[in-house]
């Protein structure tokens, strides 16, 4: 009997172009560099978890600022964390409805594995992308 698929990735990419993303913009007027890196902190712990998606609770803030360090404080990451939702950086309603943190973005970046992936199941529930730019994945109820 063979292991379960992996459900993270071991790379993500980043576009080069990243920085001209109005949102990014407004997210590091708001909360300067440390917000961004609390922002791709958790994008990065997404990858390696679920590969789209990272659940989270706002008990969460202090362990990630605990594992970032370099001064930034748990209200750092609650207050970032706040403004990516706002901001549309991850997706509000899917925070609301089923404490996960994901956006169109993150998702983007995930189906450029995807045609590499023997697994290519994704949670219909939490999943942002139309078909014809989900590049073959599969949608399957979270139930």
């Amino acid at each position: 009997m063979g292991r379960p698929p992996k459900e993270g990735i071991d790379y993500s990419e980043w576009d080069v172009d990243l920085f001209d993303d109005p949102k990014i913009d407004k997210l590091m007027d708001a909360q300067g560099c440390s917000g961004f890196v609390i922002y791709f902190y958790l994008c990065q712990r997404a990858y390696a978890t679920h590969g789209y998606y990272l659940s989270w609770d706002w008990e969460d803030c202090a362990s990630v600022a605990r594992r970032i360090g370099a001064g930034v404080s748990s209200k750092a990451v609650e207050n970032t964390v706040a403004f990516c939702l706002r901001v549309g950086l991850f997706d509000n309603s899917l925070f609301e409805g089923h404490g996960v943190l994901t956006g169109r973005g993150m998702q983007r970046r995930f189906t450029r594995v995807l045609p590499k992936r023997n697994c290519k199941e994704v949670v219909a529930e939490y999943w942002l992308l139309p078909p014809e730019k989900s590049c073959g994945a599969v949608l399957v109820s979270k139930t």
